[in-house]
């Protein structure tokens, strides 16, 4: 009856390789997904929540061609204006050793004490700075400089793609704060006093705090002065920080133009220094000034040569009457 049923074959499959354990390379791909997914939709909240005017910023600073010259920003300053909170190496102004990428500055060193440089060999020296193939400012040619009677004049120009301030604001972009923050270096060669003043042009003013462009134009002339002393120049040197709102602009045709949008410096001469020092000279409670400009010394005699140059009495004109007569 057994036998009849037949033999039960049992069949063995061995399988070869590939039977062991797989370990732990899976979470390095789990978790580069997933890192790659967070970063996906991070962007895509960012992009949710920030405005049209922010969009454009954004999209302007990475079309400059020189954005990604240097591997950082050379000076410890946040990317919004204000001053970093890092310890500063130097009281004069930032250390430019440690850092990598190519040197910005250049081997500009102060003038030697009691020595004074021309205007001339100051506009010299900022042409030859950001002129130079190691900075990001060789094409762009942002800044206007002239000399005037009374003293240096540079101008610091906004350009569509390259704006200095996000609209509404006294941020400085980096392309602009790490402008100033070399100029400051030749302008701390020399000790005329500076005065800087804040310009907008005449465009709707959008709704935010500043309320007016008297108060964002001087907020802006304050943001460069910021840099400008933390570059190294002294705080004493800063003779005047004004606001001009739209009322200066560089385009008289077109006061909405961007182009009135800039900051002004002028390196005082020093006659121009001693006038507007005379502007807001000392007065006492009753309103009278403390100390003339003009010494009394000096009063008589413009007082002598007046007389020894008048004319004797009797060749000197009858004063004038008017005389009136009735109709």
């Amino acid at each position: 009856m057994s036998s009849s049923k037949g033999k039960v074959v049992i069949v063995k499959k061995v399988i070869n390789g590939g039977g062991g354990g797989h370990g732990g390379s899976w979470k390095v791909a789990m978790a580069d997904l997933a890192l790659a997914m967070m970063a996906l939709f991070m962007v895509l909240w960012l992009l949710s929540v920030t405005d049209e005017e922010q969009l454009e910023s954004i999209t302007a600073y990475f079309k400059d061609p020189g954005a990604f010259l240097h591997s950082g920003s050379p000076h410890p300053i946040k990317l919004t204006g204000s001053p970093s909170m890092v310890k500063e190496i130097s009281s004069k102004g930032p250390s430019l050793q440690g850092r990598a990428g190519p040197d910005v500055i250049g081997d500009s060193q102060p003038s030697p004490k009691g020595e004074k440089l021309s205007f001339d060999d100051l506009m010299g020296d900022l042409r030859m700075l950001l002129g130079s193939e190691k900075t990001q400012y060789q094409q762009d040619d942002p800044v206007y400089m002239e000399v005037l009677p009374e003293g240096l004049r540079l101008v610091i120009l906004d350009f569509e793609d390259k704006h200095m301030f996000r609209r509404g604001s006294s941020r400085l972009t980096p392309y602009y704060e790490d402008l100033l923050l070399m100029m400051a270096q030749v302008l701390g060669k020399t000790e005329n006093k500076i005065l800087v003043s804040g310009h907008t042009d005449a465009a709707s003013f959008s709704e935010n705090h500043y309320h007016s462009n008297w108060k964002l134009s001087g907020a802006r002339a304050q943001a460069a002065q910021r840099t400008l002393a933390y570059g190294g120049i002294p705080d004493e040197r800063f003779m005047m920080v004004t606001a001009m709102s739209d009322h200066r602009p560089i385009h008289p045709g077109n006061p909405e133009s961007g182009a009135n949008r800039r900051i002004e410096l002028l390196l005082l001469n020093p006659e121009t220094e001693k006038n507007l020092g005379r502007l807001f000279s000392p007065i006492d409670k009753d309103g009278k000034e403390k100390e003339s400009p003009i010494s009394e010394e000096t009063m008589e005699d413009i007082k002598e040569e007046i007389d020894a140059n008048s004319l004797p009495e009797e060749l000197r004109p009858l004063p004038v009457t008017e005389e009136t007569t009735e109709e």
